[in-house]
């Protein structure tokens, strides 16, 4: 009787010990999980959505224009960001007007709130026009009027993106249409909910 309790406990040692690993695997090289705090990522993201980002597909090729990203923040590495990828290498990146243009095309953002504009500065007359060098990215947030991007703080290097957007875990009812971001931070425990700050 103890030989078979003996046997079944080091069988759950096992079991245990390799789904941590597992687990420990999945969460540091493919998916990890954010929660999201702010507005903005309005109205696709939400204040407290729990979310999954994909950690593999940026080894393989860099962000396309429209991907949604989590990044550290240029300016503070402790925190993480969720936004838009507005322009990629190579790209001219122009906001004028109140609206957006890539390589002199005005880009379509069914993302935004229904009139709202994209400011410089404060106000729809300013200008900002960049060239975008190799591995970096103009990010944008959708709910422009409470975001902290690109305008900001410049261009944003691909060594500080964490990975891409993939799926709200929770809760999914406040999930839109459109892929989006927001401010974050990242988790520090596997298997729980992480915790985060603007």
């Amino acid at each position: 009787m103890l030989a078979k309790f003996f046997s079944f406990f080091i069988e759950l040692l096992k079991t245990v010990a390799i789904v941590f690993v597992l687990a420990f695997i999945i969460r540091y090289f493919f998916i990890q999980p954010f929660i999201i705090e702010g507005s903005s990522m309005e109205p696709d993201f939400h204040d407290r959505q729990l979310i999954l980002i994909d950690k593999i597909t940026y080894r393989f090729h860099g962000p396309k224009l429209g991907d949604v990203v989590v990044f550290e923040s240029p300016q503070n590495h402790a925190v993480y960001y969720i936004k838009r990828v507005i322009g990629t290498p190579g790209d001219q990146v122009t906001i004028k007007g109140g609206a957006v243009y890539v390589n002199n095309q005005k880009i379509s953002e069914p993302y935004l709130k229904n009139g709202q504009k994209t400011i410089i500065d404060g106000t729809e007359t300013g200008v900002l026009d960049e060239k975008i060098p190799a591995n970096q990215y103009f990010v944008l947030g959708d709910n422009r009027d409470a975001s902290s991007d690109s305008r900001e703080w410049g261009i944003l290097d691909k060594s500080l993106i964490a990975g891409r957007f993939m799926v709200v875990i929770y809760p999914r009812h406040w999930y839109g249409t459109n892929s989006s971001k927001l401010e974050i931070r990242k988790s520090s425990k596997v298997g729980y909910q992480p915790t985060f700050q603007f």
